[in-house]
């Protein structure tokens, strides 16, 4: 194998979480448990040496939703295209990299080479990071989701001082 062509991969599969099909969860507060192994701020924290100067801010939870919504359908598309091209490329990569046509490949004529060896490490690496990316785009809808639970949970739990 050549010296710049990483080590060969699993073309992953990749999938829309479940529940998140066609719309993200509801902005109810439920905020999920931290992950395994994380601290969560102590109550007793230490104290601010001064009261914050910035300005107040807005958070409009409905266009944000809107927003988390536009990018779940782009990913969902994204991940659905996915699937068949990865299974396009798994069936099609012996003969074309390995043989000179299909009956070559299905009577077992087909021969890898140094050079399509390399070939086919490089094809399923960018597969992988095209799965990667889909993948990624994924996380990020999941964390603007747990941004907006957050902020709702926060809203909820809001108290006034008594008058």
């Amino acid at each position: 194998m050549a010296d710049d062509v990483p080590p060969d991969v699993n073309i992953p599969t990749i999938s829309v979480k479940d529940g998140w099909s066609d719309q993200p969860p509801l902005i109810v507060g439920n905020v999920p448990a931290p992950p395994p192994g994380s601290r969560l701020p102590d109550e007793n924290g230490p104290t601010p040496r001064s009261t914050p100067t910035h300005s107040t801010f807005q958070v409009v939870l409905g266009a944000v939703k809107d927003v988390e919504s536009s990018l779940l359908a782009k990913v969902r598309v994204a991940a659905d295209e996915y699937e068949p091209l990865r299974q396009y490329v798994q069936s099609v990569a012996p003969w074309i990299f390995y043989a000179r046509t299909p009956k070559d490949a299905q009577y077992g004529r087909a021969k890898p080479t140094a050079d399509s060896q390399d070939a086919v490490a490089s094809l399923d690496n960018t597969m992988l990071g095209g799965a990667d990316a889909v993948h990624l785009a994924g996380l990020f809808v999941s964390q603007i989701d747990q941004s907006l639970q957050a902020y709702a949970h926060a809203d909820k739990e809001t108290l006034f001082p008594p008058p």
